[in-house]
């Protein structure tokens, strides 16, 4: 058993596929966490890198694939 298989995690910012909230869901992910993140695509349009808007389904997709549960909202 993974040392953290069966807890929730909640990651706010995870909004881009190269930023920190990434790396740390799947480093979560890695230990078994199940995880719930949020993002604002509307707050990186605005900046000067853009937005990835597709990226949250496309990263929620990536985690639910190592077998624990992933979901995310769009919130400021």
């Amino acid at each position: 058993m993974k040392r953290l298989q069966g807890k929730l995690a909640i990651i706010t910012g995870v909004s881009r596929s190269k930023g920190i909230g990434s790396a740390v869901a799947r480093a979560l992910v890695g230990e078994g966490a199940d995880i719930f993140f949020t993002h604002w695509s509307t707050y990186d349009g605005r900046q000067s890198y853009g937005a990835e808007y597709q990226w949250p389904a496309v990263f929620s997709e990536e985690l639910s694939s190592y077998g624990v549960r992933a979901e995310s909202m769009e919130l400021d």
